[in-house]
């Protein structure tokens, strides 16, 4: 391991396992990761001891001091208050404090956000993202989540709901989402989605991860239950390029192991529902942090924090993501 300059950790905890890394802002740089299962169904505040000693034991492997603890949680986050509003895969979740009681027991800095707008940030500074300004992004699994940001910032809204993209309706007679509406991007792209639907034709169970292999080796079937997915995330997709033209579109996720045949589908969908300029301008990737995407952009976030309030303290400019958008 490459011993870092000026680490930060990052934590995400997600319904079924907590992450943790550790990024080198000196070299913009994943250096270490770790990952445990979450003992969700024991209460938030088993899962949250739980994090503190995962961080406690990955940051003990660094020489240098980590410097700041940023939080990824499933769900709205208070920014301010470090709190996350509601979480859909964590049951107890509800008004929690994270960021304090984490921060306290780390005794270091510390921020919670969204996990879907983590993702996106450690693509945006440390993957496929990397230079982008305006950029968005949607995370493919269970769910569908996601993020954006333009003009180098985050999106988070008034009320901390800001780049849900997963509730966008594509479906209006759609099948209904767990946060009550119908047609949600989150459920008519959702993994769970597919595997119902190839059961349905099969009477047979197989993760979404294998009905997509089959698709990709030409099985007729699998495709045909894979084809509603991806017409939906391209829905998605296109609503938001044409809302807020940004300059990438970053794909994460379980599904992304598929790899370029997963890309032109989607692409090819997308394609269909552009202005042919947009569409030729614009980056469709796949993310590059794999499972540690959320846990990089936490370590990212507190990162950004703690060294801009280090520039303000000493007059110079804070820091802003990406570089000025070309063309």
């Amino acid at each position: 391991m490459t011993e870092p300059v000026r680490p930060y950790l990052g934590l995400d905890i997600g319904g079924t396992r907590t992450k943790a890394c550790v990024v080198d802002f000196e070299s913009m740089s994943v250096i270490d990761t770790s990952i445990q299962d979450t003992r969700g169904t024991l209460g938030h505040e088993v899962v949250i001891e739980d994090a503190i000693l995962l961080g406690k034991e990955l940051g003990g492997k660094v020489e240098n001091p980590i410097l700041g603890v940023g939080i990824a949680a499933c769900g709205p986050t208070d920014v301010r208050t470090g709190t996350v509003i509601e979480s859909p895969i964590l049951p107890d979740w509800r008004d929690v404090v994270v960021a304090p009681k984490i921060g306290e027991a780390l005794q270091l800095p510390a921020i919670v956000d969204n996990d879907g707008n983590l993702a996106l940030l450690g693509e945006a500074t440390l993957g496929a993202g990397r230079g982008m300004k305006h950029i968005v992004g949607f995370t493919l699994g269970t769910g569908v989540g996601g993020g954006m940001i333009i003009a180098g910032e985050l999106v988070r809204g008034g009320h901390w709901y800001g780049g849900e993209v997963g509730h966008m309706t594509v479906n209006p007679d759609g099948l209904e989402c767990p946060c009550g509406n119908r047609g949600c991007l989150n459920v008519e792209a959702a993994s769970t989605t597919l595997e119902r639907r190839y059961f349905d034709a099969k009477q047979a169970r197989l993760s979404a991860e294998a009905i997509l292999l089959q698709a990709k080796n030409g099985d007729s079937t699998s495709l045909a239950c894979a084809e509603p997915m991806f017409d939906a995330l391209a829905i998605g997709i296109s609503n938001l390029v044409n809302a807020v033209d940004p300059e990438g579109v970053v794909l994460s996720g379980g599904p992304t192991r598929l790899g370029d045949w997963l890309v032109s589908l989607i692409k090819r969908n997308v394609e269909r529902r552009l202005y042919s300029k947009l569409f030729g301008s614009l980056s469709i990737q796949l993310g590059q942090l794999l499972d540690f995407g959320s846990s990089a952009g936490a370590a990212v976030l507190i990162g950004l924090e703690v060294e801009s309030e280090e520039r303000r303290r000493s007059g110079r400019r804070p820091r802003v993501l990406g570089n000025a958008p070309t063309g």
